[in-house]
């Protein structure tokens, strides 16, 4: 898609979001066949989950800061249970509280019944220096908390870029 003259945007048609993740290249088969979010890291800034970006230069920085050696994509064009951040000033006390509850190791989101323990997706900037209340400039991240949500994303196998 080309970008309009004189920094209009193109016209808005609810196009897939393309997503994108670092991985090691032993696991880029199986994250296209079923992306598994209980296989995720703890301690992450929104919890145990399959994290992307809709930067592909954010995902390669990643995917060589872990010694990765591809980028996977995929697209989303369906909406779950998502919670979602645009601010994540010093002054987002929501944001940060949700940030250090999943830092700290505390279980699901903080969530009680009859909710799921878990968002189906969290969508907001990345924390830098979390302690200090700090994001990372020009990033962005959405993560994938459940089966249900990893389900929403469809493999984009022409975009998977090997490093």
């Amino acid at each position: 898609m080309q970008p309009a003259p004189f920094n209009t945007p193109v016209r808005w048609s609810n196009q897939p979001l393309i997503l994108y993740h670092g991985t090691l290249q032993q696991h880029k088969a199986s994250i296209t066949r079923k992306i598994n979010p209980s296989l995720g890291r703890s301690n992450t800034d929104f919890g145990p989950g399959f994290y992307t970006t809709t930067l592909l230069h954010q995902a390669m920085s990643w995917a060589w800061q872990a010694a990765a050696t591809a980028v996977t994509a995929g697209s989303l064009s369906a909406r779950g249970c998502v919670l979602a951040f645009v601010r994540g000033d010093r002054d987002a006390e929501d944001f940060w509280s949700l940030v250090f509850h999943c830092r700290l190791g505390r279980a699901g989101h903080g969530r009680s019944a009859p909710h799921p323990p878990f968002y189906d997706m969290v969508s907001g900037p990345v924390a830098d220096f979390w302690q200090q209340r700090s994001v990372m400039a020009g990033a962005d991240q959405i993560s994938f908390h459940t089966a249900a949500a990893a389900g929403l994303l469809k493999p984009e196998p022409s975009l998977n870029v090997d490093l």
